[in-house]
């Protein structure tokens, strides 16, 4: 963090002004999930919506596998966009519910899209 006129900022967005010119109208997001890693193309502005598509997965994710869940033993994927989650189905594996949850999330997350 840096602070300027006794206001703390993430170093992130102090590039992306440097950088740019510009303020940051949303967030500024880190591709490769390295928060440490400020490099100026590793850095992109997103809404939060976009920034959370572009999250690992989750530390309580039993499975490993983002977007996958299982519910009385039987693997199922679903994807959220702009708060709203939406059930993709039911599959035999966990591996055909993550391809699921890929197909979805590079379609509806674009590049923001991550899956591992």
């Amino acid at each position: 963090q840096i602070s300027i006129d006794s206001k703390r900022y993430h170093i992130g967005p102090i590039i992306w002004v440097y950088m740019t010119g510009n303020w940051f109208n949303f967030r500024i997001d880190h591709e490769d999930l390295d928060y440490n890693n400020n490099i100026w193309y590793n850095l992109r502005e997103a809404t939060v919506s976009q920034n959370a598509c572009n999250s690992g997965v989750r530390r309580n994710n039993k499975l490993g596998v983002k977007g996958v869940y299982l519910q009385n033993g039987t693997p199922r994927s679903s994807i959220t966009v702009n708060k709203k989650r939406t059930y993709l189905g039911q599959f035999k594996t966990v591996k055909r519910a993550s391809q699921a949850y890929q197909i979805a999330a590079k379609k509806l997350h674009g590049k923001f899209a991550r899956t591992v």
